[in-house]
């Protein structure tokens, strides 16, 4: 990750995938302010979204990439006939 070109397209990608889900947790999380607090606390909301939705996404993304990487690659080869054994 030593390229900045590299890093940028990577911190859009992370964007563009994370956008909605954060959205998604910040509309939850003001609704149950307005329906508990009865108040709005927009920086709480932004501060509850990242950690409860970002943070997760984050964490979780890497070690599914390297499963699904694996999965993928042992059916590309078996699918060539890479895995089998010699008769």
């Amino acid at each position: 990750m030593q390229e900045p070109a590299a890093r940028r397209t990577l911190v859009r990608e992370w964007v563009a995938s994370t956008s909605k889900i954060f959205l998604i947790a910040v509309a939850i999380d003001l609704i149950y302010q307005v329906v508990v607090f009865k108040a709005f606390y927009p920086i709480e909301s932004l501060v509850i979204a990242f950690v409860l939705a970002m943070i997760p996404y984050a964490l979780i993304r890497g070690p599914v990439n390297r499963i699904t990487r694996r999965r993928m690659a042992r059916t590309r080869d078996q699918s060539h006939g890479f895995g089998k054994k010699a008769a």
